[in-house]
């Protein structure tokens, strides 16, 4: 074993250059504790005398003196004050006998409990190699509340100046390790921060600190406070297993943290309060038992590029009258959920990724008003996105994707806005609305992303919730892509339900839907199915290419259907069944496989105006229904035999001025069903039956004439067009045109409609006839 090291110590009174032999250096088995046979001696470059007390040797220095210190303790009973300008205050690393390792520091410890023990406020100042200890250090635990009561110490304190301090270290059990105030600019490098009880480092007045490299850890307090109005950089330091957060940033401080290792804290990893202005960069918090970041009180820091992971607890959570804005940020497998917002917190999120996390991407509660733009939001369990209480949340252009609950669960009196978002492939609903929660949704996609397995309903409404849903696609979910619920509301405009494996719409309970210019289709078992004692308006819609009916009304619902295109499905175009009631005028149902529209049971139907025809059975069909008023309607057959209007058992109602192909025939010889009047019915004949379509369709665009945008309508036989008014935009339409096309390649029947690509028209109230399209045609205008 190698023979410890001699000190070689200057003798008082000799030459400098004359030295003593000291017996070796023992190390007892503390850390950085070192008893010396000799007492250390300090030397001042300006003297030609040592010191043993730093406080003596400080008093002889000059300005851009240098004083180095043997390795060794130095009690010290008075303050030290390093004010001369550009003095250097170092470990003697060229004392004869040094060599670096375990225990070769200069210690310096306060035994007076003076309330600092050093302080520095000179310019130029240069301090390296020092280990700053209070004596206290070593007798007594750290103070905590409720234990005894130690006056709070110091180490080091910077009240003016730009001192350098690098390579030191700094414990103190009753206090801080450092403290910075008034207007010092320090420079802080490779020094480390431990055991101190309060704060391992604070940062206070109008200080500018630079605190880079650095190591703080374990101390029992915070590891790094930033307060009042201090700022700084500090920057790839690593602040770690403190007891209380690795940093506070408080008052209307402005410090940018950069490119730091924030982990193991005890409670969290960054608290940011009162009016600070941070500003983190591309640090790693993770590991922290509590929230890797929190910000509060009216606090607006900046937050870019930072990854918040592995949390005991959340990733980050914002609260109070908070702000911020967070850019680029990933927040992943924490223990709880990756974002929580709160109170009346009002952050901004631009870009994020919060993925993973274990009890839901992001919660939002209190009256928190948060925005989230482009932020994918992915892979985390029970919800991606909670909103609750009273909380308004923005969300434009958010992937909520692949989560393992639901995409979007709002509850309370929660209001939530999503513009040009994507909600698909999570394994419950993409949307629940619960309580008395409500959602305004433009320009969006709710999708299965393709595995039904998953998201099985796009959008699910329970309660008395309230839905805006406007442009937006719902598509491909197995239980359908919107149920509603109990009492829930909905309004819902110019968007497409497509490709249900059940139905596209379904309204239960006492639900009530307004329907304007969507188009729902190639919906399996129905595009629409309202049940219950649900209500309905429906004005200016296409329900078709459903392998069901277009639209099913059963129980006791009430329905206003007019100025809708049903077209093309599997059964009939409308059937109303039970004790439904069903108001429908102007509206054309046509090509469907089976009747045009079916009325059944103890219905009441209203009929009024509407084109019917094409069918693959009878335009209208009535069964044992308790009152019927058809009048002013168009029944034209299909390409079958089957009769225009056909009635089985107890129909009653009225009937009057309607046109219906065939009608003589049907009537020659028949009696009309009891209690209806069949006088005023005029007479169709098959030579007649394509101008008469023409003059409906005219009937039908002027009653439409309100409604602005329209898309025509063709079938094969290049007779009959249509306006529909779809109010959709250019970019949808020739999504539609690709689908149609698809379509038509799939299942080529003779009563297929298409939808033209050029057929988007401005109509005005003086609208009065359409063009007739033939095939490669360009499509026709309202003119």
């Amino acid at each position: 074993m190698r023979p410890p090291p001699l000190l070689h110590v200057p003798v008082s009174g000799d030459s400098p250059h004359t030295t003593k032999i000291c017996s070796p250096i023992h190390i007892t088995g503390q850390q950085n504790h070192v008893h010396l046979d000799a007492v250390p001696r300090i030397h001042v470059a300006s003297c030609t005398d040592s010191f043993a007390s730093l406080a003596e040797a400080l008093g002889h220095a000059a300005d851009h003196d240098v004083v180095r210190l043997a390795p060794g303790v130095y009690s010290e009973s008075e303050v030290l004050r390093i004010d001369r300008v550009g003095i250097v205050v170092k470990l003697d690393r060229d004392s004869p006998g040094f060599e670096d390792g375990p225990g070769q520091t200069a210690t310096i410890e306060m035994k007076g409990g003076h309330e600092c023990s050093v302080i520095c406020s000179a310019k130029g100042v240069h301090v390296s190699g020092i280990q700053f200890r209070s004596l206290r250090a070593r007798d007594v635990e750290c103070v905590t509340e409720g234990g005894p009561t130690v006056p709070v110490t110091v180490c080091l304190v910077v009240e003016a100046g730009d001192v350098i301090v690098e390579d030191c270290s700094f414990s103190n059990k009753t206090g801080y390790g450092l403290k910075v105030t008034g207007s010092a600019a320090p420079t802080f490098k490779s020094c480390t921060f431990t055991s101190c009880c309060e704060a391992g480092a604070w940062f206070g007045g109008m200080s500018k600190a630079t605190f880079t490299r650095n190591i703080v850890r374990k101390n029992h307090g915070f590891g790094l406070v930033v307060s009042e109005h201090a700022s700084g950089d500090f920057s790839d330091n690593n602040i770690l297993e403190n007891r209380r957060c690795a940093v506070m940033c408080g008052g209307d401080s402005t410090p940018c943290l950069d490119m730091n290792n924030i982990s193991d804290g005890q409670q969290g990893g960054v608290w940011v309060q009162d009016r600070s202005k941070c500003v983190l960069r591309h640090n790693r918090l993770f590991n922290n038992r509590k929230a890797a970041l929190q910000v509060s009180a009216n606090s607006d820091p900046m937050v870019i590029g930072n990854k918040f992971f592995d949390g005991k607890g959340g990733g980050l959570v914002v609260h109070e009258q908070a702000m911020g804005t967070f850019l680029r940020n990933s927040m992943s497998n924490n223990q709880h959920a990756g974002v929580g917002i709160m109170d009346e917190a009002r952050p901004i999120f631009v870009g994020n990724v919060i993925t993973g996390n274990r009890s839901g991407g992001i919660v939002l509660a209190g009256k928190c008003g948060p925005v989230f733009f482009d932020d994918v939001i992915s892979g985390n369990s029970f919800a991606a996105v909670g909103v609750k209480e009273h909380a308004k949340p923005l969300f434009q252009r958010v992937v909520i994707k692949g989560n393992q609950g639901y995409g979007v669960l709002m509850q309370g009196y929660a209001t939530g806005f999503f513009d040009e978002s994507t909600i698909e492939d999570n394994q419950k609903s993409g949307v629940c609305l619960t309580g008395h929660a409500e959602m305004r949704m433009d320009f969006s996609s709710i999708g299965s992303g393709g595995n039904t397995s998953l998201q099985k309903v796009g959008l699910t409404m329970y309660d008395n919730t309230r839905l805006h849903l406007s442009e937006s696609k719902l598509l491909d979910h197995k239980g359908g892509n919107l149920v509603m619920r109990d009492k829930s509301e909905g309004s819902l405009w110019s968007n497409t339900l497509l490709d249900a494996e059940g139905a596209g719409l379904v309204v239960q309970g006492q639900s009530s839907v307004v329907l304007y210019g969507n188009v729902l289709r190639d919906c399996k078992v129905s595009n629409a199915v309202f049940l219950d004692c649900s209500q309905v308006v429906a004005r200016g819609n296409t329900f078709s290419n459903s392998r069901g009916a277009g639209m099913i009304l059963m129980d006791s619902c009430t329905a206003s259907v007019a100025h809708n295109s049903i077209l093309s499905n599997g059964e009939c175009g409308l059937r109303c069944v039970g004790q439904a009631s069903l108001q429908a005028y102007c509206n054309r149902i046509a090509h469907g496989q089976y009747w045009g529209v079916s009325l059944e049971e103890s219905c009441q139907a209203y009929l009024d105006t509407n084109l019917i025809h094409g069918n693959g059975s009878a335009a209208l069909h009535l069964s044992a229904t308790s009152e019927c008023h058809v009048s002013h309607n168009t029944f034209l057959k299909g390409p079958s035999d089957c009769q225009a209007i056909e009635a089985i058992g107890d129909v009653r109602g009225l009937f009057e001025e309607n046109a219906v192909q065939g009608w003589d025939a049907m009537s020659e010889g028949a009696t009309p069903p009891e209690n209806m009047d069949v006088i005023s019915t005029i007479n169709v004949t098959d030579e007649e039956a394509a101008d008469v379509a023409k003059a409906a369709v005219d009937v039908l665009a002027l009653a439409a004439s309100a409604i602005t945008r329209r898309v025509v309508v063709e079938a094969p036989s290049d007779e009959v067009c249509v306006g529909v008014p779809l109010g959709q935009t250019w970019a949808s339409l020739e999504r539609e045109w690709e689908a149609v096309q698809e379509q038509r390649e799939r299942r080529p029947k003779p009563s297929e409609l298409s939808v033209w690509e050029h057929g988007l028209a401005e109509s005005s109230p003086n609208t009065t006839s359409v063009s007739a399209v033939s095939e490669g045609q360009g499509g026709a205008q309202v003119e």
